[in-house]
């Protein structure tokens, strides 16, 4: 029987069940209240114990029926791109808590807002997360942010993808145990756990704690040995502080409580993962040390789950008593107190399992991205070689994206028209270079690199909140280009229209001595520019390129193809026909 058929008769199953339950609830209701007084009272109560028994059976239907519905989607959405709700300015904002958390051990170069936003970052980003959990959606986002300058991390990367490619049974079972996980809707658990200010009781409070629930065990003793009245004042008192107590800590309990869950849950699943991975040669490096982490963090599991409350409708009775129960013996605290010490102990274990695990579904999701779309693996030449050789590589979000092959080994300089291709180009390249180093699956036919930190200055507007205008936006951009070719790695810069916010003579001053700067401190500049006079001035440091289009009457077609050389074509007047401007503008312009 495949899981659809399985589906199908559970979700009979389930419907029968609660009919059954009905029917015979009622029945039993019935003979208790002597409205069938033909049949015995006794039986009544029996028809409320099958009653009973059925609901519970119905309930186990239902949950297995609703684990093959889950079983089912993560087979169909294999390969397809997942369309969801992507708290994009949440998942930025925790990025921003890693890097600085990061940065306090070491400075690792990751892709900044700016060359984030020029790739349209959030755009590739929505096409390759296809995570069930919100810990997928971090290691995503993560990933594509911190390009790999290690050939070792890359090749472990890309063993690791294969395997979830080749391993389908066990990548399912990793998919479901992310399932289970789930989302985390605010973020709350990913926002917390990169926070300076961690959970804490004061010392105050946890001595009550303390005493009062030991205070408890007492009343038994005491309803034995001491007169009535004074053990029903006994359990009074201690009844009503114990509820005093509970109420100063109820707020600081229930703002915790997801986040207990969703610890225990991220564990739970955890140990299950490792389960899948264990003794698999691909996981021995860099994740050998999960299992253990796991272990440690088992006791934070164990302490959290009385501070959540079930999530099952009509359980409201026994979430009443368990309230009750647990004001008389302040339990459910004793445990919180217990889960913020070992959260508080073993923080960086749970930010290296929360990473890891994060990282694990992000590389299964690139290998559903990898399914339907035409691709290469990265080829990587010799360390601190800047060179490209890129055959018929593609935009990955452009639709029947045109094609084009160029073989790069020093700066080039592109020219040409306006909406000929320039920039989508410029885009394409940044965006292989950094799928070559993050997800190891480059749009194309090849792609063969060096290692190199990628900045951009493409997409610039000025800052009206900080007082800086177009220009100076554009210098501090190039800034961090100059910055960063001189600390040893090889940088790809990716600049489109150099020093556009000034006047030309300065434009092209500036310019020539920018790149002729950067061509020689470990950089690979590629820049596009409708300032031909560059390409006379650069002609011997950098290879020219350009981009071209035909013109049929009154419009123009492009072929977005790139070619050696430099253009001899310009459109800005002529698209002023296209759209239609007066003919008085046209005959007056000089």
């Amino acid at each position: 029987m495949n899981i659809k058929q399985r589906n199908s008769l559970y979700n009979i199953a389930t419907a029968l069940g609660a009919v059954i339950t009905f029917i015979v609830g009622y029945l039993g209701v019935l003979v208790i209240t002597d409205r069938m007084e033909s049949i015995g009272r006794h039986y009544g109560y029996g028809f409320i114990c099958i009653a009973v028994i059925s609901a519970v059976l119905t309930y186990f239907m239902f949950l297995k029926g609703k684990m093959c519905k889950l079983i089912i989607e993560i087979k169909g959405e294999w390969g397809k791109e997942i369309k969801k709700k992507r708290k994009l300015d949440q998942v930025s904002n925790i990025f921003k808590s890693i890097v600085e958390h990061r940065n306090k051990s070491s400075e690792e170069f990751y892709i900044d807002d700016q060359t984030w936003l020029d790739l349209n970052g959030d755009g590739i980003y929505k096409k390759l997360d296809r995570s069930y959990s919100f810990l997928g959606e971090i290691g995503m986002y993560f990933m594509l942010r911190y390009p790999l300058l290690d050939k070792k991390k890359i090749l472990r990367r890309k063993n690791i993808i294969q395997w979830f490619e080749k391993n389908k049974e066990k990548r399912e079972e990793i998919q479901f145990a992310f399932a289970n996980i789930g989302k985390d809707k605010e973020y709350l658990l990913s926002s917390y756990i990169f926070k300076e200010n961690k959970m804490e009781i004061h010392k105050n409070d946890q001595m009550a704690i303390a005493v009062c629930s030991k205070l408890f065990l007492l009343i038994v003793p005491i309803w034995f040995l001491v007169s009535g009245g004074a053990a029903v004042l006994f359990t009074v008192i201690l009844f009503v502080v114990n509820m005093l107590l509970s109420l100063k800590l109820k707020n600081e309990v229930e703002g915790n409580a997801p986040i207990f869950s969703l610890m225990g849950k991220m564990i739970i699943s955890g140990n299950k993962i490792v389960k899948q991975i264990s003794g698999e040669r691909e996981f021995e490096e860099g994740f050998s040390q999960l299992q253990n982490m796991l272990k440690k963090c088992d006791v934070i599991r164990k302490n959290s789950s009385l501070l959540v409350k079930s999530e099952v409708p009509g359980n409201e009775l026994s979430d009443l008593l368990a309230e009750y129960f647990n004001i008389m013996t302040l339990n459910n605290y004793r445990k919180m107190a217990k889960g913020i010490k070992y959260i508080n102990k073993y923080e960086e274990e749970l930010i290296e399992i929360f990473m890891l695990l994060g990282e694990i579904e992000g590389l299964i999701a690139v290998g559903s991205y990898r399914k339907n779309i035409s691709y290469c693996l990265p080829e990587f030449i010799e360390e601190n070689k800047s060179n490209i050789d890129a055959v018929e590589i593609y935009h990955p979000l452009v639709e029947n994206c045109v094609q084009n092959t160029i073989n790069i080994a020093q700066g080039i300089i592109i020219t040409g028209s306006n909406m000929s291709g320039k920039s989508t180009f410029l885009r394409t390249i940044g965006i292989c270079q950094l799928f070559s180093q993050t997800i190891v699956t480059v749009p194309a036919k090849k792609f063969e690199t060096g290692l190199m930190k990628i900045i951009s200055s493409i997409d610039i507007h000025d800052d009206i909140n900080n007082k800086k205008s177009y220009y100076f936006v554009e210098v501090e951009n190039l800034f961090r280009i100059i910055e960063e070719s001189s600390k040893g790695v090889p940088v790809l810069a990716l600049v489109d229209e150099i020093l556009n916010g000034t006047n030309p003579v300065d434009r092209i001053a500036a310019a020539t001595g920018i790149l002729k700067y950067l061509e020689k401190h470990m950089c690979i500049p590629i820049v596009a520019t409708h300032d031909m006079e560059l390409t006379g001035n650069l002609k011997d440091r950098y290879n020219c390129y350009y981009f071209t289009e035909k013109v049929e009457g009154n419009g123009m077609e492009f072929d977005y193809k790139i070619n050696e050389g430099v253009s001899d074509s310009r459109n800005a007047i002529k698209l002023l026909k296209v759209v239609g401007y007066p003919q008085e503008i046209l005959e007056n312009i000089i």
